[in-house]
């Protein structure tokens, strides 16, 4: 099983700390929500980043009064269905769709939930409630342009398929990154598994 890369120490790049901590997160909570065996991750580099990854996506939101994240996971319902437990994969038709909106929402909050809970001083930080919206409601949105604002990508394949996960960050400092510089998501075991 391919494991997210081991993060760096804390002499490193506190951005960089910060991405594989996202990537680690994202690798793990699929991991534990799902049972699935994660093939590989890998992260897109900024220049070939698009707007749009799929039809649908999960998104939700993490901030502080001084920062905030967005964490958009863009899938296709014939390959994310691939991770509902089996008794769900006998439904059909909206059930189906409602199951895999369910568990896309699931997995961007656990994602969001294990970076949280993984911050120092993270009483301040606050998570949004997931929401499903079409993917390709990304096109409305520019790309990101100011100095402290941050876009990146990667994606994540599974049996089955892949998703792909997309970070854009809105005035993050360097405050908000060191938060991230001791920590190893590749220990995480908590969370809970679909049903």
């Amino acid at each position: 099983m391919a494991k997210a890369k081991k993060l760096a120490s804390k002499k490193d790049d506190p951005y960089k700390v910060f991405f594989n901590s996202m990537v680690s997160a994202s690798v793990k909570g699929l991991e534990v929500l799902t049972k699935a065996q994660v093939t590989r991750a890998r992260k897109i580099p900024r220049k070939d980043i698009k707007n749009v990854y799929g039809p649908w996506r999960a998104l939700v939101m993490m901030a502080n009064e001084d920062s905030g994240l967005i964490l958009k996971v863009f899938y296709r319902e014939i390959e994310f269905k691939n991770l509902l437990p089996p008794r769900l994969l006998t439904l059909s038709g909206e059930k189906l769709e409602i199951a895999v909106k369910d568990l896309a929402r699931e997995y961007a909050n656990q994602t969001i939930g294990i970076v949280r809970n993984f911050m120092q001083n993270s009483g301040d930080v606050r998570a949004s409630i997931p929401i499903i919206t079409r993917g390709f409601d990304e096109i409305w949105y520019p790309k990101t342009n100011a100095a402290r604002d941050v876009e990146d990508a990667w994606q994540i394949e599974f049996v089955g398929g892949s998703i792909m996960c997309k970070l854009n960050g809105v005035d993050l400092s360097e405050d908000f990154y060191a938060r991230f510089a001791s920590i190893d998501v590749t220990d995480y075991s908590g969370g809970i598994e679909f049903l």
